[in-house]
């Protein structure tokens, strides 16, 4: 009779993809503070994690850690400049730390190197930039754009899920509470068709840019 084969743990590698898989679906649903710690400590696997771990330590509202984080990293290696998402991130950090012109030529960066030229939340950090350096004209065109997408209901929940959260932030910060407060009541429509557990990161995200503008 054949053996039965005994059960082996991961090595370390597959064991570091789990969980670098699982930090990457907290991360999208903007669970910053479950992803960092995975990615933090599969940075020593898997290095390019630097953009992904300055993306949460921004969302965490740690805005120049992440940004010393990124030019250490390009200090140690400039390559990590060239990686697909890094402009996006940069630029929002920038955004966040009031470098907008900075913010704004990464936006476009990012922009350039794209084949899809579609809405997506980081649209509307560029429109905060181009509001912020005085482009309102342009960044009125970007939201409107952002506006219709979030009530097509063809489009994919989750997305239209965090293009609201985006102009959630974007009207409190351009001082529209009104238009603010009442994308706040629609996003809490949309997220009634997710499960609870999936409610409750997208909710603590909207009382933290509340509490932000306090």
């Amino acid at each position: 009779m054949l053996q039965k084969a005994e059960s082996q743990p991961p090595s370390d590698e597959i064991k570091s993809q789990i969980e670098i898989t699982i930090a990457n679906a907290y991360c999208d649903t903007t669970q910053y503070h479950k992803a960092l710690p995975l990615y933090e400590t599969n940075l020593t696997y898997e290095p390019n994690l630097i953009v992904p771990l300055a993306k949460c330590y921004n969302a965490l509202s740690h805005p120049q850690e992440a940004l010393q984080m990124l030019g250490n990293a390009i200090e140690q290696d400039p390559s990590i400049s060239t990686l697909p998402e890094f402009d996006k991130v940069l630029g929002k950090i920038l955004l966040d730390t009031g470098h907008i012109k900075e913010a704004l030529d990464a936006f476009n960066r990012y922009e350039a190197d794209k084949t899809d030229t579609g809405i997506s939340p980081m649209t509307i950090h560029k429109a905060l930039a181009l509001y912020l350096s005085g482009s309102e004209m342009d960044a009125t065109q970007l939201v409107h754009s952002a506006m219709k997408l979030l009530k097509d209901e063809s489009n994919d929940l989750l997305y239209r899920i965090s293009i609201g959260i985006e102009l959630i932030d974007y009207m409190f910060q351009t001082g529209n509470i009104e238009q603010a407060e009442k994308l706040i009541d629609q996003l809490h429509g949309l997220l009634e068709e997710l499960p609870d557990s999936m409610q409750e990161p997208y909710n603590a995200r909207i009382v933290a840019i509340r509490q932000a503008q306090n």
